[in-house]
Formats: C-alpha cells, structure tokens, sequence
C-alpha cells in the first residue's frame, strides 16, 4: 500500500521577481487572525490574483493555509470557506496544513477560485450555513465496480474530495489515477470540503470503478521527462489532469518549471545513512510519485537485519536500489519500471528493498563503506564496480548459510516483465535454498528441544525438592510467627486491659460508709464464678461507677452482662450517664454477671 503523501522539500528562488507592483499588504485588515511573527528568513510573500486585481500577503512558515484564506476573504470581501487558491506546486491536502509543512519557497504565485455559490449571491445566513456543514457528518455510499463491494464510509464535512479519494485507495487498493467516479457533484475538484461540494447531506450515493492506465503517447513522455527533470513527479502530472482545468494545468505546471530547481534524491552534505535514507525517500516521493515501492527508511546495516537476521522461514532476499542522476535511464526506469505496480507489489511481498543516491561521490562511499562493514568487502567491490552506463542498478543480496553473497545485478535497461523475471528467477533459487536451511534448521530445533525438554525435567525435579524444603521451612517460620503474633497480641491486649483498670481505679469514688437511708446503694453482685460481692455506692453516682468497679474486679463490660434479677434487665444497655437512684438500683439490688 503506499505511504501517507509527503511534504516538498524546500529550495531558494532568488531568480523569481515580481511583474507587477503588489499593492499594500492585507494582512493588517481587520477581524482577521494576524500571521504568525518571525524572522525574515521564515517570510514567504503569496502574489494572489482574483481577477483583474492583485495583493501580496508576507506570511510565516508557521502559518496554515486557512490564515492566507481569511486574509484573501477580507481582502475581496468574499466567504474565505468558498476560496479555492490554484497553482501550488502541490494540492495540500487541509487547510491547516503549514506553509513550512508544504516546503513552500520564498515566493508563492496564486489565483483566486471562488466556489459555487458565488459571492454575489452569498449571504451571512449562506456562510453559517456552510460552517455548520463543515461539522457535519456525511455518509457517501460507494459501489466499487472493481471489487464488487458496497462501502458505507462516514466523513466529516472538513474531509476534502481528495482526501477521501485517498481513503477509498486504503479500502479499495485502487489507486487515486486509477478511480473513475460516478456521482459527484460537476465542477468540484479535490481540494473541495464535503461541505462545499454540494454532495447530499446526509447521504450521498457514489459509483467508483478502476479504470485501465492510459498509454502515453511519445509527446506525452517527453513532457513526463520534462517535469521529472524539474524534479516533479508522475503522480502529481496524473493527479492534476484529475483536480484542474486545462488552465490550472498550465499554472501548476508553469510554477514547477519556473521556481523549482532540480534536488538530488540525497544531498551532498548528508553526514549519516538515516538521514541519507529518508531523504531518498521523500525526494523519491516528490520526484516520482507516491507509487513507489516501501524502501526501508533506516541504515544498510538495519536493512540486512530485517532481511537475514530472522529464521530461515522469515527471511527474505535484500534488494538494495542504487541511482544515479547522471544516468539517462533513471527517470524512465523509475517512472515506468519501479513504480508500476507489478514490481511494486512483487517487491513488497518478497523482498526488502533499501535504496540510496550515488549522484555524489561523498554519498557513494558512505554507501560502500557501509556496504563492506554489512555485506563484506566482496560485495562493495562488487557494488563500486557498477559504472554510470549500468545504473541504475538493483543488487540483490541473499544469506546462504552464514554468508551474505551478491545474487543478481539487475541494470536499469530492463522493462517491467525482464525485470518481474529476474526477481522471479532470484526467489526460486532462494526458496531452494531457503528448503534446505528449514529442514536443517528444523533437525537442529528438534535436537535443541529434547535437549532442552532433558534439562527441564532435571530442573523441574530439583525445583520439586526445592520447594518441599522451602515450604516446610516456610510452615515452620509462619507457626512460630504466628505464635509470637499471638503472645505478642496477648500482651498488648493484658497491658490495655491493665490501663484500663488503673483509669477505672482512679475514676471510682471511695465506698460510702454504711447509713440507713435512701442515699445509699447496696448492691450484691454475683459472679461468674458463682461467689458473691457487695459493695456499697452513692445513690447519686452514675451508673458508670458500677461498670468501672466490674471493670477493676476484671469483668469489663464488653464482655459480660450485668443483669438485675428484677425486672430482668441488662443494665450495660442503659445510658451510664443516669443515677443509681434513676436506675433503680437503690435501696439495695442484686445483679447477675453474665458472660456474653
């Protein structure tokens, strides 16, 4: 599947000038988020024309494309929703997309699109309208042709056409130059919202198909080659005849040719192959297309492993693309032999591909530095013998037993089907080989195991007795620790128990002397035990005393009752706040101790 798109790279223009004198920037208008503040160097002046009238807006790198489209609303009073800007080197794909995102240059001409409806016809209520579609959700329902399937695809009313063309290629594998389209609304292109498409809200049926690829004519590959030497890409030259109007061809294609300057795919000054790598990739990308096979953005190094340093039934042959901008064969056998889809598909499925750039000598012998260290100075002979008429060149590479060795060398002379039958013929000598390291592979697992299988069971015969030892010191460590818990709790438990009688010693009133009369309280207590105490208490006292002299005589209240013989009652289950007298324990009263 291919990779999300990228972004251009950036380059200087300072041989662009200006036509005509701009007229004052716009940017100061009123009611409109400013630009983003920096310095000159992060400045980047778009030329806009809407019609007969023309402005220049300075912007920073930082700013989204949705700034520039309120700046140009303000400027020409028009709905800044409604404004399609026409003549970027390449369709950004949102509106809060950074110009330093799109690698824009210093200077950006454009021109002003107003989408139906009109701004003569448009109104505040139109406007609002539009933004609350914008956050809506609209249901397109897809018949694919192709691969006779319905698809019901939900999207908000920000999604661009475009973006969801690219979408429909993740469900469908049908590429975006490939979908024929039934169903859309007429005149949108794939910078168009949902929101502003006209598409039924909230459904909206859709037909796709997949088109056959168009054969080119010669006058349409010479001006293929035309924008590839601009360092432009195939798929943006297909994409575009699918997004513009002939005029908004010439536009697009005039500003590629003018401003842009030819990059290599990986420049002088790289300093590592990481770098180096993603370089190649993106540039690749930009250049040609974003049908591209998956190359390994990473070392050569981290290329062999992912190739051999798995078993033998995961490995797969390293093929490792070199090119060479001074080769007259590169923009053909990359546009027409790397990027079609055979190779791409055969590629990804059978084969881990990593590519570099030996336009620079410094970058040639970083690679075959990096080739010798990871592939063996056989190979970077081999590779360093490649000469600019050969290239560019595919070296495949495959581990045979515990070597790396140089399979095949395949020239970029070849055509899709020689090239599909080279790499063909390269798997079917490594599957035969791959064979034998299974079988080999497998008898030394199987060997391994029992090995293996021999020392578990030791070890699992050791680890038996280890833990019968374990467990019985374990019981006895725990028992003696729970006893020690036990007298350590029944301690704790005594010394409370002993602080609390002396509090309760402390607290109970001296016994009154022996008087006749209703003020004292003679009270009989009968023990547990079955003996009996009396002991005589102010008639006024609460009956807390009673409590705290069981509670001195080792009875505390929690754990026995106190029961008067008459009524029955459980005296620990009456407010001790209240009198001996209000409890009706005066003159004198026998109460029971009973354990709960």
């Amino acid at each position: 599947m291919p990779q999300d798109s990228q972004t251009l790279p950036s380059e200087a223009t300072d041989d662009i000038e200006m036509i005509e004198p701009a007229l004052p920037s716009a940017s100061t208008a009123p009611n409109v988020p400013g630009p983003s503040t920096s310095s000159s160097s992060d400045k980047i002046t778009f030329h806009i024309t809407h019609g007969e009238e023309e402005v220049d807006f300075v912007l920073s790198k930082k700013d989204q494309i949705e700034c520039l489209k309120k700046l140009v609303g303000s400027k020409f009073s028009l709905p800044w929703c409604r404004i399609d800007l026409q003549g970027w080197r390449r369709p950004p794909a949102s509106d809060k997309i950074t110009f330093g995102d799109l690698r824009c240059p210093v200077f950006v001409p454009l021109v002003v699109v107003v989408l139906d409806p009109s701004p003569d016809t448009a109104s505040a209520s139109d406007e609002t309208n539009l933004i609350e579609r914008l956050t809506q959700t609209f249901t397109l329902n897809i018949t694919c042709e192709t691969t006779k399937k319905s698809y019901n695809l939900k999207f908000p009313g920000s999604r661009t056409i475009g973006e969801v063309k690219h979408d429909i290629f993740e469900v469908t594998d049908i590429p975006v130059r490939y979908q024929k389209w039934s169903g859309w609304p007429s005149s949108v292109t794939d910078r168009v919202t949902l929101a502003c498409s006209g598409v039924v809200y909230p459904e909206h049926n859709l037909t796709l198909c997949r088109q056959p690829p168009v054969k080119e004519s010669k006058k349409q590959k010479q001006q293929v080659v035309c924008i590839d030497d601009s360092d432009s890409s195939v798929g943006d030259y297909e994409d575009a005849s699918e997004s513009f109007n002939g005029d908004d061809d010439m536009l697009y294609m005039g500003s590629v040719e003018t401003s842009r300057k030819v990059r290599n795919l990986i420049p002088e000054e790289v300093h590592d192959e990481i770098a180096g790598s993603i370089s190649f990739m993106e540039e690749y990308v930009h250049r040609y297309g974003e049908a591209h096979p998956l190359f390994l953005q990473d070392t050569l190094g981290e290329a062999v492993k992912e190739a051999f340093n798995k078993s033998a039934r995961e490995r797969r042959p390293l093929v490792i693309y070199i090119h060479h901008d001074g080769s007259v064969l590169s923009n053909v056998f990359c546009t027409q032999v790397l990027n079609s889809e055979p190779v791409i598909s055969y590629l990804s499925e059978h084969f881990v591909i990593w590519g570099w750039d030996f336009t620079h000598e410094q970058n040639k012998q970083m690679m075959l530095r990096a080739a010798s260290q990871s592939l063996g100075p056989m190979a970077a002979n081999l590779v360093r013998s490649i000469d600019l008429e050969h290239m560019p060149a595919l070296v495949v590479a495959n581990k045979i037993r515990s070597s790396i060795e140089i399979v095949s060398v395949m020239h970029g002379h070849l055509v899709v089907n020689e090239l599909i039958s080279n790499l063909m013929q390269v798997r079917d000598r490594f599957l035969e080989s791959q064979q034998q390291e299974i079988m080999e592979e497998n008898e030394r697992m199987a060997r391994e195991r029992v090995l293996r299988e021999q020392d578990e069971a030791y070890q699992a015969s050791l680890e038996i007795d280890r833990a019968k030892e374990e467990a019985k010191r374990a019981q006895e460590v725990a028992k003696e620790k729970e006893e020690q818990m036990l007298q350590s709790q029944q301690r704790q438990e005594a010394a409370k128990m002993e602080a609390r009688k002396a509090e309760a010693s402390l607290r109970l009133p001296l016994e009154p002397p022996d008087i006749p009369g209703d003020n004292i309280a003679r009270i009989r207590f009968r023990m547990p035990s079955g003996e009996f105490r009396t002991r005589r208490f102010d008639a006024h006292s609460p009956l807390q005393v009673v409590f705290d002299f069981l509670l001195v005589e080792g009875y505390p209240s929690e754990d026995y009752k106190v029961l008067s013989s008459w009524p029955r009652r459980d005296l620990t289950l009456l407010e001790s706040s209240q009198t001996l007298q209000q409890a009706r324990l005066c003159p004198q009263e026998t109460v029971i101790l009973e354990e709960r």
